[in-house]
């Protein structure tokens, strides 16, 4: 599948991620793949109605666009169960999340969405948070964002 920004690679699991937990290195791509319950890619993500509802009335057009946005800005690296990594980008008080597995193709090491679903919260365990550049963890975007919006009467007549 062509990325939004262009090309194959949604995004990347670099060096520092590689390195910290013990896994290959490689672009990140979204396959067709097949829709079934033990299937994976865009069909698998797509059939799942109430999932795509979850992810449009986040502000992603598409499924691309989603996949997109948390693999190019995930700060949060968790085990995603059998050898699979879940990609966690915080934003709006939602755990934005993509499940990856490993794939060697033509002697290269890729890896492949599996499935993409936004979390309340996840709690699956942490392998790796990102640092910024000058060595802190990013803030939650829950701590930046108030999650409940303060509600005003109409004074009486």
């Amino acid at each position: 599948m062509p990325a939004p920004g262009g090309g194959h690679d949604f995004g990347l699991v670099d060096a520092d991620v590689a390195k910290a937990i013990g896994c290959a290195e490689g672009p990140i791509c979204l396959q067709q793949g097949y829709p079934t319950e033990k299937g994976f890619g865009k069909l698998h993500i797509e059939s799942h109605a109430q999932r795509v509802k979850q992810i449009s009335g986040l502000g992603h057009a598409t499924v691309e666009a989603f996949v997109y946005e948390v693999a190019q800005h995930y700060t949060i690296v968790q085990d995603g169960g059998g050898g699979r990594l879940l990609l966690v980008y915080q934003k709006g008080g939602y755990d934005l999340g993509i499940a990856v597995g490993s794939i060697k193709r033509l002697g290269r090491d890729y890896w492949n969405v599996v499935t993409a679903l936004p979390y309340r919260q996840s709690k699956r365990p942490v392998l790796y948070v990102k640092l910024r550049s000058d060595g802190s963890e990013p803030a939650s975007d829950v701590a930046v964002r108030p999650r409940f919006a303060t509600l005003s009467l109409p004074e009486k007549p």
